[in-house]
C-alpha cells in the first residue's frame, strides 16, 4: 500500500515467483586494480569481464529452477553495468551494456529481472569527497592529510546530500530505460553512526536538537535513544523518497531495500521501517553464510512482521568463510535453510558472486538447483 496515494499495488512476481538468485556482480575496474595488468601480461589472467555471457547466464539459472534474478546496475565499488551518464560506467564493458543484456536474456528464458542498486560507492570518497560524511580520528594514521577539516578522515557517501541526489537520478536512468520489476537498494544507510562531521547531516540533527553533533561517547541512555531513533528516521525518509519516485516512474515496479538481518549491528534499518516503507520485506542474512541454523528465528521475524507482505531473505549459497567466496555450501545444510524459509512462507534468494572475468563458479548454481528442483513440486503447498 502506497502510504501517499492510498493505492495497492499488485504484488505479482513476489508472490509467483519465490524461487530467486542473485548475484554479487562487484567487479573492480582497472583504475581499482592497476597491478591487475601486470598479472594479465605476466600471468595470463583473465581481462577483467572477458567472459561475461548474459545468455549463459540466464540459460544456467533457468535450468536450475530460478524464477527471478537480482543483479547490479551499479555495484559497491561504483561501477555501474550500463551506459549510465551521470555516473562512472564500467570501462572493461567496451561500450557494450552488461546490464540490458541481463534483462533481455532473463526475458528469453522466462526469468523476471531484478534490479539491485548498490547505495555503498568506494568512488565517492576519492571523487567527491564533499558528497561523504567525515569521520573524526585520534589516530593519526587513519587521518586524511588533504582533509581540509583537521583531524579526521572521510567516511561514506551522505544520503542527505548531493549523493543522495546521485542515487535517484541514476534510479530514473534504469528505471526508464530496462523492463526490471523490482528494485532492490543495498547498503542503504548512514555510515559512521557513533561521530560524524557532516554539513548535511548537521543541519537536520541542529533542526531536530537545537544543537551541534558532537559524537555519542557522551550521550546519556535517553539521549542515545533519541539519536538512534532520529538516526533510523534519516534512513527511512530518504527510502520513503526513493520508493515514491519508483511508484512515479513505474508502477509495475517494486520497492525493497536490505535492512541487513544482523542482530549484533545497530547501523542498518530497522525491519519495522522496512515493513512499512517497503513493497516487501527482505534482506540479507550474513550470520548464515557457514550454515549456522541457530539465527532461523530471525526468518520468523520476517514472516511474523510481513503479514500481508511476502518476505523475503537471501541466503548466500558460498560458505564466506574467511573471504572464500568460491566454495558452495554443503547441500544439506543449505536444503535446511532454504526449507526453512519456505516452510515459513518466506521466498528465498540464493546468491552467488561473480568472478573477476565475468563467470560464476557452477558448482554453487549446481547446488541451488538441487534445492530449487525438490522445491518446485512443492509449490502449489508452499505458497
Amino acid at each position: 500500500m502506497n502510504a501517499a496515494s492510498g493505492k495497492t499495488r499488485s504484488l505479482g512476481w513476489v508472490q509467483e515467483c519465490p524461487r530467486r538468485l542473485m548475484v554479487g556482480f562487484h567487479v573492480p575496474d582497472y583504475d581499482q586494480v592497476p597491478e591487475y595488468r601486470d598479472c594479465e601480461r605476466d600471468y595470463g589472467a583473465p581481462g577483467i569481464l572477458s567472459a561475461f555471457d548474459a545468455k549463459h547466464f540466464a540459460r544456467e539459472l533457468r535450468k536450475a529452477y530460478v524464477q527471478a534474478f537480482w543483479f547490479y546496475s551499479k555495484c559497491h565499488r561504483g561501477n555501474a553495468y550500463y551506459p549510465s551518464k551521470v555516473g562512472h560506467v564500467h570501462s572493461a564493458m567496451g561500450g557494450r551494456d552488461f546490464f540490458g543484456e541481463l534483462c533481455e536474456a532473463c526475458l528469453s528464458e522466462d526469468i523476471v529481472p531484478l534490479c539491485v542498486y548498490e547505495f555503498s560507492d568506494l568512488r565517492m570518497p576519492k571523487d567527491h569527497p564533499d558528497w561523504c560524511h567525515r569521520i573524526p580520528s585520534g589516530n593519526a594514521s587513519d587521518t586524511d592529510t588533504t582533509d581540509a577539516i583537521e583531524g579526521s578522515r572521510i567516511g561514506g557517501p551522505c544520503l542527505n546530500g548531493p549523493y543522495g541526489e546521485f542515487v535517484l537520478e541514476q534510479t530514473r536512468e534504469v528505471l526508464k530505460e530496462y523492463p526490471v520489476k523490482g528494485y532492490y537498494i543495498d547498503f542503504l544507510g548512514l555510515f559512521g553512526m557513533e561521530n560524524w562531521i557532516c554539513p548535511c547531516c548537521g543541519d537536520a540533527y541542529r533542526k531536530s536538537f537545537g544543537q551541534d553533533f558532537t559524537g555519542t561517547a557522551n550521550m546519556s541512555h535517553d539521549e542515545f535513544v533519541r539519536y538512534i531513533r532520529w538516526w533510523y528516521g534519516q534512513n527511512d525518509q530518504y527510502a520513503k523518497r526513493v520508493r515514491r519516485l519508483v511508484e512515479d516512474l513505474r508502477s509495475d515496479v517494486l520497492f525493497t531495500h536490505n535492512f541487513h538481518g544482523y542482530a549484533d549491528c545497530p547501523n542498518m534499518q530497522r525491519m519495522d521501517f522496512a515493513s512499512a516503507n517497503c513493497d516487501f520485506v527482505t534482506g540479507d542474512l550474513f550470520h548464515l553464510r557457514a550454515g549456522m541454523l541457530q539465527m532461523s528465528w530471525k526468518i520468523r521475524g520476517y514472516a511474523t512482521l510481513s503479514r500481508r507482505l511476502p518476505a523475503d531473505v537471501l541466503l548466500d549459497g558460498m560458505t564466506c568463510v574467511n573471504g572464500d567466496f568460491s566454495t558452495a555450501k554443503a547441500l544439506a545444510t543449505y536444503k535446511a535453510e532454504l526449507w526453512t524459509a519456505r516452510s515459513l512462507n518466506v521466498g528465498t534468494t540464493a546468491s552467488v558472486v561473480m568472478d573477476i572475468d565475468g563467470g560464476f563458479n557452477q558448482h554453487i548454481i549446481e547446488l541451488v538447483k538441487q534445492i530449487y528442483a525438490a522445491q518446485e513440486p512443492y509449490e502449489p503447498w508452499l505458497r
